[in-house]
């Protein structure tokens, strides 16, 4: 139960610490059917297209052919489910934790395909058997819970120290939050920088940290700005080190990955390759549950697995699990007026961390600290965001036909869509958008826009003014004309009436994350009730309150993250 890697070499831990066999009562089909055999099923962002190799009733090979799962989160599943179903003859097998739709597509996928093969699929659909699994306390230097881009950046720090680091993660995938993002890299004066002719300096990327986050409504702290600003180039140049291919800049104080990509999707595995070569103990399906403590000193955490319950007994403990963004009740008791909303991070994103410190005596700070993204379309299985299409080009209407902000106003947007009709907004544009936008024109052919000839079969469609829409319009065009939104200040500008199709959909702001939690000073150390010290422990990432209130939250991750690591190394090292 060592390591799951983001390639197939994961297989072989899932067989050492879940190891799966088929059921002894597992019957072969009637007819000894062999062929090729194809089947496809949806996944989370669209359908997973496999091909089955059977040989006298028995799975010998599963590909997958076609799928538009999200780089990063599917790598896994897209592996790993395939080589269990071959291995058990089963497509009982269990998802992944972390990728559930996408290990499900995958499975139904191979259903299908089965039942063109044979008309039935009780065969291959008995549970496969688990064999025991060994549980046993551990010790290290540090253990390190959660593992997203702060936690596995502390676990490489700490490990690059010299100290025996494990770090677990209570789903089956590496990555949290941090594998979906697609915000870019905070930071001035790297390399891209100057190749480019940017000349802002550090201070100048300090005082843009001063000012109002837009996301999140907060003013950051000075001390905590201060080692964001003065550190991003170093950790900036450390992931385009490692591969990741940040390589131009957006503005002045934005890295963007090359191609538009994710960021987390380059991120994490460059990270997780990192932890590969420091031989980090990594294992995952495993959930802190509590604090171990001696006196007023964390030594170590209780943790639970599918095998049992076991004691990671260590000399410090960074806390890294993220905010409370996918627990409803929290969400209800901090932050009631998005009770209702739902949620654009991981389903990891739960609390635990915040709660596992509460239980020690720490008294959580600034809960109310958060960021929605405001573009979110959901369908009840799926949840993606429209930014692509208003940074193409698209704008925002309400039901009453009417503009009401600049749809490129980022996070900070999302308050002002929940003052309107119904707490949402339609994203409109036509079909010249989807010629010159893959990840638009791949949306549109999932199906997910509604879809007229004209603007008022749209707003009927839609429920939305009619009379309005075509004026709301027609004085959009004239700003487009004349180069200048006279009303909302929005800079790129797109004719919206060149094009014979229009296209719409209803999006609503969604809770992406949240930024209180566990008080810390600047050096990652945690503080007790009365603002002291917690001896060796340390939280950093979205569960900790170090004072930058959602700035840039993938180079804070990087930067506290590296100081997390060395302080607890630091403090570990000298026990």
């Amino acid at each position: 139960m060592k390591r799951f890697t983001l390639c197939t070499a994961a297989f072989l831990w899932m067989l050492a610490g879940c190891s799966v066999k088929p059921s002894p009562s597992a019957q072969q089909p009637e007819k000894e059917i062999s062929g090729v055999y194809q089947g496809t099923a949806w996944g989370n962002n669209g359908e997973i297209r496999v091909e089955i190799t059977l040989e006298a009733g028995s799975i010998k090979n599963i590909e997958v052919l076609d799928h538009q799962e999200t780089k990063g989160i599917s790598d896994l599943p897209l592996t790993v489910i395939p080589e269990q179903i071959v291995k058990t003859q089963s497509i009982a097998v269990e998802a992944l934790s972390g990728a559930t739709m996408t290990s499900n597509g995958i499975k139904n996928a191979v259903k299908n395909a089965l039942e063109e093969a044979a008309g039935e699929t009780e065969s291959w659909e008995i549970k496969p058997e688990k064999s025991g699994i060994e549980v046993k306390d551990a010790q290290c230097d540090i253990v390190v819970i959660g593992s997203g881009a702060a936690g596995m950046t502390a676990a490489i720090s700490a490990a690059q120290q010299g100290a025996k680091v494990i770090l677990i993660e209570k789903q089956d995938i590496l990555g949290g939050t941090s594998l979906l993002s697609n915000s870019m890299f905070g930071s001035v004066g790297t390399s891209v920088h100057q190749k480019e002719g940017k000349t802002e300096t550090v201070e100048d990327l300090y005082q843009n940290y001063m000012k109002q986050e837009a996301a999140t409504g907060a003013y950051a702290k000075a001390e905590a700005a201060r080692i964001l600003a003065e550190n991003a180039a170093e950790r900036a140049e450390y992931l385009i080190s490692l591969g990741v291919e940040l390589d131009h800049t957006s503005s002045a104080f934005i890295l963007a990955p090359k191609g538009g990509s994710g960021l987390g999707a380059m991120v994490i595995p460059a990270l997780n390759g990192e932890l590969e070569k420091l031989d980090v103990d990594v294992r995952t399906g495993t959930k802190a549950t509590h604090i171990l403590t001696e006196g007023d000193q964390v030594k170590g955490v209780s943790v639970t697995t599918e095998g049992g319950e076991y004691n990671i007994q260590a000399k410090a403990v960074i806390m890294a699990t993220g905010g409370y963004a996918a627990n409803k009740e929290m969400v209800s008791q901090y932050l009631p007026q998005w009770k209702d909303s739902i949620y654009y991070c991981s389903p990891g994103d739960t609390g635990d961390g915040l709660v596992m410190a509460q239980e020690i005596g720490v008294e959580l700070v600034d809960m109310t600290v958060m960021k929605a993204n405001p573009l979110v379309f959901y369908d009840r299985t799926h949840a993606l965001t429209m930014n692509a299409a208003v940074n193409a080009g698209a704008i925002l209407v309400n039901h009453e036909g009417k503009r009401f902000v600049n749809e490129q106003g980022s996070y900070g947007i999302s308050p002002v869509i929940n003052s309107q009709t119904k707490q949402e907004a339609i994203v409109l544009f036509d079909n010249t958008l989807l010629e010159t936008n893959e990840t638009i024109k791949a949306y549109a052919e999932k199906g997910y826009f509604t879809v007229a000839s004209s603007l008022p079969e749209l707003a009927e469609k839609m429920e939305i003014d009619a009379d309005a829409l075509v004026q709301t319009i027609e004085k959009y065009q004239e700003q487009v004309k004349n180069g200048v939104d006279v009303e909302f200040s929005r800079k790129t500008l797109a004719d919206l009436t060149s094009g014979d199709t229009f296209y719409g959909i209803v999006v609503k702001p969604s809770i992406q994350g949240t930024f209180g939690g566990i008080p810390t000073n600047t050096e990652t150390e945690v503080l007790n009730s009365k603002g002291e010290i917690i001896p060796g422990f340390y939280a950093v990432g979205e569960c900790a309150q170090e004072g930058v209130n959602g700035l840039n939250p993938m180079t804070t991750n990087l930067v506290f993250g590296k100081i997390s690591g060395e302080n607890a190394a630091s403090f570990a090292l000298s026990q």
